[in-house]
């Protein structure tokens, strides 16, 4: 064989092995491409349930139950995502006391009915606990300490302008500030029994945002603000909320019933310290001396509502530093990414998880 057919056979293997490698890249490539596009496109859904998200606002391929089901379409919901998407669920003590079994006395009937027609528990894969104390209510189910609230969105700043000594958020129920879910749910009676302590005796300015219609202490007429839309349960727009939480100089929780509540987390994220109720469900991992401080009752209110005036004189609280360097939804949903990654290793590819709000 001379020279020049060698030459030219070398020139059609090396054209067919190039053929083959552009053959087999492309189809692998489109493979690949046609894998992600075939991805099924998880819903958006609604309360009770909660999508999971990555970090650039896109559901991921499993879901959360944040509270119990109110009827029969949320445990068809339920069987349809976890069937239909082939995804399972984490669990989150979200609401109230729940999984445990709700005790609050205005909640849901149909819960209440139905309570042992679900398996809670066993039907997550995992969950994600604020409560103190309730190891024994998940038995073996992989959990970690984790609450909503820990990925609450750093976009408020601190206000230099304080035009509140206080501000108390309790929603209203009816028109005649009868006991209701919101009362129960935010201690609206223990409440009742502190606000003249902070008008009368420590003439204190505060802001009460949602309970109209309700009678109060002639001591906080001129001291009490009263604020909210009288036809969506006295709210007020979420940034304006913001605004004036972060005029306010510090926060008043007499709550019981509340898993971490997100106002909590909110308060610290604009440097704005905290008295919190010491039996309150969630949240009690954010209050130290850092950041506020406990009372138990009307009892010793007092005192530590005394301890808090001074502290905040004096510059003692740091609760904006302290919450900012230890939550957010980068260092929390990294950890929460990494939870169900340990359970689920078919977690779509993310570098943090976080709750649809």
């Amino acid at each position: 064989m001379n020279k020049t057919k060698i030459i030219k056979l070398v020139i059609i293997i090396v054209f067919a092995i190039l053929n083959n490698i552009i053959y087999f890249t492309s189809h692998f490539t489109n493979m690949d491409i046609s894998n992600k596009e075939n991805k099924k496109n998880i819903p958006d859904v609604e309360f009770p349930f909660k999508n999971i998200k990555d970090e650039n606002g896109k559901n991921l391929n499993i879901m959360a139950l944040t509270a119990p089901f109110r009827g029969d379409e949320h445990k068809r919901l339920f069987n349809e995502y976890t069937q239909k998407y082939n995804i399972p669920f984490i669990g989150i003590s979200s609401y109230l006391n729940f999984p445990g079994k709700i005790t609050h006395p205005f909640d849901d009937p149909y819960y209440k009915k139905h309570f042992n027609s679900h398996d809670y528990i066993n039907s997550c894969i995992g969950w994600c606990n604020c409560l103190r104390n309730q190891e024994s209510l998940y038995g073996n189910k992989p959990r970690i300490e984790l609450s909503e609230s820990d990925l609450v969105i750093h976009n408020f700043e601190p206000s230099k302008e304080k035009v509140y000594d206080f501000i108390y958020i309790c929603l209203k129920d009816n028109d005649k500030c009868t006991h209701g879910w919101q009362s129960e749910n935010r201690n609206w009676e223990l409440a009742k029994k502190c606000l003249p302590i902070m008008c009368k005796e420590f003439n204190l300015k505060g802001l009460l945002v949602g309970r109209k219609n309700c009678d109060m202490d002639e001591s906080c007429n001129n001291l009490l603000t009263i604020e909210g839309d009288d036809n969506n349960e006295g709210k007020i727009e979420y940034n304006e909320l913001q605004k004036k939480l972060a005029q306010s100089r510090f926060l008043f929780l007499p709550n019981i019933r509340d898993a971490s509540p997100r106002i909590l987390a909110e308060a610290l994220v604009v440097d704005v310290p905290v008295l919190v109720n010491r039996k309150i469900y969630g949240g009690w991992k954010y209050v130290n001396e850092h950041t506020g401080e406990f009372f138990d009752d009307e009892n010793n209110f007092r005192e530590m509502l005394q301890k808090l005036l001074h502290k905040i004189r004096e510059k003692k609280y740091s609760p904006k530093n302290w919450f900012r360097t230890r939550y957010s939804p980068e260092i929390s949903g990294k950890k929460l990414r990494d939870f169900i990654k340990s359970i689920y290793p078919q977690l779509w590819d993310c570098k943090y998880c976080t709750f649809t709000r």
